[in-house]
This record gives structure tokens, C-alpha cells and sequence, in this order.
């Protein structure tokens, strides 16, 4: 005979066996459950892994691009693979010497290079992995710039007058459309009168006073024209500073007075300085020349480290002898205003930091780069400016590191 108690606890046994098995079920779901998130955590942890690799390798392609173009601005692209098995490629366009935004693409967006820039294109990949593109607009902290067919370069303004005896005559002494001509490009307005001018005229403002009178190609709201700035032409003149030290008294030649009326010959076989020709450092703050004419012969870079103004019978005159392209021409670079008359300057470019005053009754030849404005001053029966098409392709160039200015990734 079975008594109620045996029942009762053949009972409770049944039930807590299932109670216990129910609880053994939620914990076996509960432990697949966690290793299922740690496996898929692990995979989720490789694969970001993965990504950020792949990002690492499109940015060390940013970082050999800026290294390429430090060693050479020509550089256009390159290749490399890092230790983890990942590898690069970017592409480099540049616009570095460029005047005027340059368009290009990046395989997705089309993209505007300003004129001084180059783009970095990099593209990380590894395997099936999906490839990451960073892209990077960069600058040097140095400037190149080419005066491209234009004999006055100004950032700011063309004012004043000349009357109908002086202008701006081409190399060939005509209006004949091309590169002999003696073109005109500021950024500010064109507000000035002259007897002639053998070549177009560009504002990019809204007046330009030349257009009818100057040549095809004339125009008003045409882009800004890249030029050297004030911080530039500062790095400039710190560069030629230093290049100089304190002379050789041939070469390379350091003074705290403006020269008298002396003929300084540079070496042309070979040119001196690795090519870059014969260096005059002038340490003064104003010059204002009325009796001596300096002559420069062959390749020479002539900085005054402040204004100058030469009236009367003073001036400067280089000459340089060689044939087109035989050597860079000469430079005359004025690191403040610059008024330029009398005897004038000849075959030289004419580097301002500040603005520039041409006097008509001067005879200048070569051409003009100025920091500010361009003011023409005075009359008389003849003088002017003569443009020399040998400054065609002048570069003015200062060495500098890249760096990114604009970055992105997808």
C-alpha cells in the first residue's frame, strides 16, 4: 500500500526535474546566444580592423605624395605597400605654377585646383577588402609663379597717364598678337590713359578703361591672376639674404649703399651659384637715386631690402648679352614702393613688393610684377616701356615643404 506522502513526493520530484531542465534549456540558449555575439563581435572587431587598415594605407599615400612633390614640384604619382600586406597608389595634379583654377577629377566629384595648389588622390586597398580614397588639396609653404605673356603683372590697380607720345610697346614694337606683346593683367581696376598699347588688357573688376584701344583678348571680371604675395616676397628677400651672407665682393655681393656708377659683370661660362647667376644684396632702407647708373652685365638677381626711387639722371641698366634662354634674364626686386624714372631700368623684370610708379620720360624694357598698384606718372616727348619677350616663362621660385590645407575620405 502506497501512502499519500509517497505520492506527494514522487510528485515534487517530477516537477523539479523539469523546473531543472528548463533552467539547464534558458542557460544553453543564453550561452550559444553570447558566443554567437562574441563570434559576430570578433568578426565585427576584425572587419573595423580591417577598414582602418585600409584608411591607413590611403592616408600613407597622402603622406608619399607630400614627401614626392617636396623633393620635386613635377612630381604626378606613385605607388607603395606597407609591412601589414596593404598597399597605395595615389595620383598628383598639380596647379603649383598654374595662373588661372585648374579643373580635374577624382573618379567620383570633379574638383577645383586654385592655382598655387596640386590634389592628392590615394586609394588603400588590400584583397576583396572595398578601397578607401583619401584625397588632400596641398600648398608649399614656398611659392613658384611664371609670368605667362604679360609684361604688367599688378595685384591691385592701373591708374595715371601717359599721353599720346608714350606707351606700352611690344618686343617687336607692334600690336601683333603674340607673344611679342606687351599684355596688361591686374586684379584691381584698369583706370589709366595711354598713347599706345601693343597688347591686350585684362581687369578682373568690372573697368578696364583700355578696352578699344588695346588689342584682342582685352576684358573685364577676368579671374584673379595668381601672384607672388607680401609674405612671399618677405620669404624672398630672406632667402637671397641668406644666399649672400656677407659676399665674396663678385658674385655675391652685400652693400649698405646703393652702388655709384659702376659695371658689375657676371660669369657666364659657367653661370655662378649653381645657374642661378650673380646676387647683389642692397641693405637699405630708401634709395632715392638721382645721379648714378649701376650697370649689371650677364645674369643678375638685384634686391633692394627697401623703397627706391630713381629720378634725374639716375637709373639702373642691365644688360644681358646672351642669346634668348642662353640664362635666366635678370631680376630687380624692390622689397617696399618702388618710382622709377630718369635713366630708368632696362632688360630686367621689375619685382615690387609695394606699389609702382613708371615716369613716361624713363626707357624702361623687360617687365612688371608689382605687390600693390601700377601708377603711370609723366609726359615728354618720348621714354615709355618696351616689354621683352625673353621674360616669357620667368619663373620666380622659393623652396618649401607641402602640406595639406583640405582633406577628406570615403
Amino acid at each position: 500500500m502506497t501512502s499519500k506522502s509517497s505520492v506527494r513526493r514522487s510528485t515534487n520530484r517530477g516537477f523539479a526535474l523539469i523546473l531543472v531542465l528548463f533552467v539547464v534549456a534558458l542557460i544553453l540558449v543564453a550561452s550559444l546566444a553570447l558566443m554567437a555575439n562574441a563570434q559576430y563581435g570578433s568578426l565585427n572587431t576584425q572587419s573595423m580592423q580591417q577598414k582602418n587598415a585600409v584608411y591607413n594605407a590611403a592616408e600613407s599615400g597622402v603622406e608619399d605624395g607630400l614627401n614626392a612633390l617636396d623633393g620635386s614640384s613635377t612630381a604626378t604619382g606613385g605607388s607603395g605597400s606597407l609591412a601589414n600586406g596593404y598597399s597605395f597608389n595615389y595620383t598628383i595634379t598639380s596647379n603649383v605654377t598654374g595662373a588661372l583654377p585648374k579643373n580635374a577629377s577624382d573618379g567620383v566629384n570633379s574638383i577645383s585646383i586654385p592655382p598655387g595648389f596640386a590634389l592628392i588622390v590615394s586609394t588603400g586597398s588590400i584583397g576583396n577588402q572595398r578601397p578607401t580614397v583619401a584625397e588632400a588639396i596641398v600648398r608649399t609653404s614656398g611659392f613658384n609663379y611664371t609670368l605667362n605673356n604679360v609684361a604688367i603683372a599688378a595685384s591691385g590697380n592701373l591708374t595715371g597717364n601717359w599721353n599720346h607720345n608714350i606707351g606700352l610697346a611690344g618686343s617687336d614694337g607692334s600690336q601683333s598678337g603674340g607673344a611679342d606683346d606687351a599684355n596688361v593683367y591686374v586684379n584691381g581696376t584698369i583706370n589709366a590713359s595711354v598713347g599706345f598699347i601693343d597688347g591686350w588688357a585684362k581687369s578682373a573688376t568690372g573697368t578696364n578703361s583700355l578696352i578699344g584701344q588695346a588689342g584682342v583678348g582685352s576684358a573685364t571680371n577676368a579671374p584673379a591672376l595668381a601672384l607672388p604675395t607680401s609674405t612671399d616676397f618677405t620669404n624672398f628677400v630672406a632667402q637671397q639674404r641668406a644666399a649672400v651672407g656677407s659676399g665674396n665682393g663678385s658674385t655675391m655681393i652685400d652693400t649698405s649703399a646703393f652702388p655709384s656708377t659702376t659695371t658689375y659683370s657676371c660669369p657666364t661660362s659657367p653661370v655662378p651659384n649653381g645657374g642661378a647667376g650673380c646676387v647683389m644684396f642692397i641693405d637699405v632702407a630708401s634709395v632715392s637715386n638721382t645721379q648714378s647708373v649701376p650697370v649689371f652685365n650677364g645674369p643678375w638677381t638685384v634686391v633692394v631690402n627697401g623703397s627706391y626711387s630713381s629720378t634725374g639722371h639716375g637709373g639702373v641698366v642691365f644688360n644681358d648679352p646672351s642669346p634668348a634662354g642662353a640664362w635666366k634674364s635678370s631680376l630687380f626686386a624692390v622689397n617696399g614702393t618702388a618710382d622709377i624714372g630718369g635713366n630708368a631700368t632696362a632688360a630686367a623684370l621689375i619685382w615690387t613688393k609695394a606699389d609702382l610708379t613708371l615716369h613716361g620720360n624713363g626707357n624702361e624694357f623687360g617687365a612688371v610684377i608689382a605687390g600693390g598698384n601700377v601708377n603711370l606718372l609723366g609726359g615728354g616727348s618720348g621714354g615709355g616701356f618696351q616689354y621683352d619677350k625673353n621674360l616669357n616663362g620667368y619663373q620666380i621660385s622659393l623652396s618649401g615643404h607641402y602640406a595639406i590645407t583640405a582633406y577628406g575620405e570615403y
